[in-house]
């Protein structure tokens, strides 16, 4: 793991901060972990977004750069404990929701019950969460920054289908926020701006207090 890297583990049952732990270590995910929180590489990946054809042509590929070199991002990992019971019907490991920051990056075992999307027609289909690869949620933030060009889209975690294994299940959650004071502008041509500017800090510490409403 790189100098100075932070990980905090979540889980619900006892213990699990040091088998989580080891587990990461005996796997290589610690490799993965210091890759998410480098900044450089996250203004590097944001770059290559502005860059993209999705992007107004007069957008500088520095857009970002000075939003994003004091970011305040946070990283959670999950684990889903082996079930010893079987889920109700209907019952969720993560019920559905938007990220509300600017994007999340994620990194999963790929065992079932696990990460699912809502489409625009509004059907749920699985998501595939290969270790090797990343899966990347556009956020509320980063919606509303594009004047919903890009759009924050609903997921959800579901458990295993019944009469398949209920064996425990590990994912690494990467949400990337902009510099506490960054101005958030809809990027938009004159006129049609849909939202007001608004600090990113102060959208997270909304963000927040409507979550634990």
């Amino acid at each position: 793991m790189s100098k100075g890297s932070v990980v905090i583990v979540t889980g619900g049952s006892q213990g699990i901060g040091l088998a989580v732990a080891r587990d990461l270590a005996v796997r290589g995910m610690r490799v993965v972990i210091a890759d998410l929180i480098n900044a450089q590489d996250s203004a590097r990946s944001l770059q290559d977004l502005g860059n993209s054809q999705e992007t107004p042509p007069d957008l500088d590929e520095t857009f970002f750069a000075d939003k994003i070199d004091r970011h305040i991002t946070a990283m959670r990992i999950n684990h889903y404990p082996e079930q010893q019971v079987s889920p109700l019907n209907g019952q969720l490991r993560a019920g559905a929701h938007t990220d509300y920051g600017m994007l999340t990056i994620l990194n999963s075992e790929n065992k079932a019950g696990g990460l699912q999307v809502l489409t625009r027609s509004g059907s749920w289909i699985d998501v595939e969460t290969d270790p090797d690869t990343f899966v990347v949620n556009i956020g509320d933030l980063l919606m509303r920054w594009t004047n919903d060009r890009w759009a924050s889209n609903t997921h959800r975690v579901v458990n295993p289908p019944s009469g398949e294994t209920q064996e425990a299940r590990l994912s690494i959650a990467f949400f990337h926020h902009p510099n506490y004071d960054a101005l958030i502008e809809c990027v938009s041509p004159e006129g049609e701006v849909k939202y007001p500017p608004v600090l990113s800090g102060a959208y997270q510490d909304l963000k927040y207090r409507q979550t634990r409403v």
